[in-house]
């Protein structure tokens, strides 16, 4: 029984020490950082997409219309 003990306080060292190494890295802040502005960026490609697709259907409707409008002439 006592060795077991003797291992689970070894592991728990070794995930203390990897806590501390992770608390004190800057690349996982780095990359969430960099995440969240392609995040951003991409959502405004979308919105930007959407916007200019409703404006080129609302654009080629009206020519749509004034074309057939000017056949039935």
């Amino acid at each position: 029984m006592q060795k077991r003990q003797h291992y689970d306080k070894k592991g728990i060292l070794i995930m203390m020490k990897l806590l501390r190494s992770l608390k004190t890295s800057k690349s996982g802040a780095s990359a969430a950082e960099y995440a969240l502005i392609v995040a951003i960026m991409g959502g405004l490609v979308v919105a930007g997409s959407l916007l200019f697709g409703r404006a080129l259907n609302t654009n080629l409707e009206s020519s749509a219309t004034l074309l057939n409008a000017n056949q039935a002439k």
